[in-house]
């Protein structure tokens, strides 16, 4: 049983963390415990937390300005568009992006691929290609990869070498090649990103998301030597190319309908 002590600084720090209409779970189950372990402390822990936790209440969307700004971004994409080919979206693909949209604030570049989503999941000649996954990935992207796949989306199509290396037979790097990695980040760079472990984290994450893939091809050639032995030469091809389900992914998400 708390004390009056113990009581007393619950409702302090529940004050100082914003918190007006006490829930029972929150009050008993969590703030008096924890004044009865750390007492006054608690107070000032609790008034730390609240101004570190007070930018989201302003940086977090709402329903409604989420509404508001689907239903202007949308009109505008689709403002070339039959009134009689717009459907209502999918709920398995418009409700998770609502809710993935109230964290996408400060992040035009996402909230740009969430509402090409929505606007082809209602444009009607193309609703199929919307496929509900999709809600997930742009979840797992940074703003920048968003730009960087936005990029990708105006230079390159399925089966399209992005990146290439080559090995002669010994294992060496052919003269005036690169390695795959700093092509990479090269292209980073264009996007500000400047430290490597973060453009190596990027590039897994867009094969780990199957947007983007790593392929090794050989070819053995047969060479003939000045002793009239006849030798077998392989050349190793590692390229890195945009998969079919990447391409969709740009082409619902990315590219304007």
């Amino acid at each position: 049983m708390p004390t009056e002590e113990q009581a007393r600084i619950a409702e302090e720090a529940a004050k100082a963390l914003g918190i007006t209409q006490l829930m029972p779970t929150i009050y008993k189950d969590l703030l008096q415990p924890a004044a009865k372990e750390t007492g006054q402390h608690l107070v000032v822990v609790a008034q730390a937390v609240g101004i570190a936790l007070a930018p989201f209440e302003t940086a977090v969307w709402g329903y409604q300005r989420i509404k508001d700004y689907l239903s202007a971004k949308v009109a505008a994409k689709l403002a070339d568009t039959p009134p009689a080919e717009i459907i209502s979206p999918d709920p398995v693909i418009a409700g998770p992006v609502m809710m993935s949209m109230v964290f996408a604030v400060e992040a035009p570049h996402l909230r740009e691929m969430y509402a090409n989503l929505v606007a082809r999941a209602m444009h009607s000649p193309s609703a199929s290609k919307a496929h509900p996954s999709f809600v997930q990935v742009i979840q797992q992207l940074s703003s920048a990869e968003a730009r960087i796949l936005q990029e990708i989306a105006k230079k390159f199509v399925p089966a399209e070498t992005i990146f290439k290396e080559l090995l002669d037979e010994g294992g060496l790097w052919e003269k005036g090649s690169k390695y795959i990695s700093s092509q990479w980040q090269d292209f980073c760079l264009n996007f500000g990103v400047t430290e490597k472990s973060l453009a190596d984290a990027y590039y897994y994450n867009l094969i780990r998301l199957g947007i983007l893939i790593e392929r090794k091809e050989t070819e053995a050639t047969l060479c003939d030597r000045d002793d009239m032995r006849s030798v077998v030469a392989t050349t190793t091809t590692n390229s890195v190319m945009l998969t079919d389900y990447g391409d969709l992914f740009l082409d619902v998400c990315v590219r304007d309908i």
